[in-house]
């Protein structure tokens, strides 16, 4: 990319824009244990709740703010449910952060 080129560096914001959003989205405790909890397979909100320790309350309110972002959706199977991570590349990086912190590795 060129520096003066001025629709790139214009691109290039917007992106950094929209990334900075996410990653402040997901700069929470809560939200990143239930993200983790995601990678490695779709769950239902009883399911997360039993993880995270988190109220039904809490968890909705979390679960709402991650699927107005697009980064998380759910399937409906009857009364229950199931959230999975939507972001493509949300789940990238989440795979890496997984890998990093969330199996258990000593540092």
């Amino acid at each position: 990319m060129e520096i003066n080129d001025k629709h790139a560096l214009e691109a290039m914001m917007s992106k950094a824009e929209m990334t900075s959003s996410q990653l402040k989205i997901i700069a929470n405790p809560l939200r990143l244990m239930v993200l983790c909890a995601l990678v490695e397979k779709e769950r239902s909100v009883s399911e997360l709740m039993e993880t995270t320790g988190a109220s039904q309350t809490l968890m909705s309110n979390h679960l709402a703010m991650l699927r107005k972002a697009d980064i998380v959706d759910y399937e409906r199977d009857h009364r229950t449910l199931n959230y999975f991570l939507k972001d493509q590349r949300m789940k990238k990086l989440l795979n890496t952060l997984y890998d990093v912190y969330c199996k258990g590795e000593k540092t």
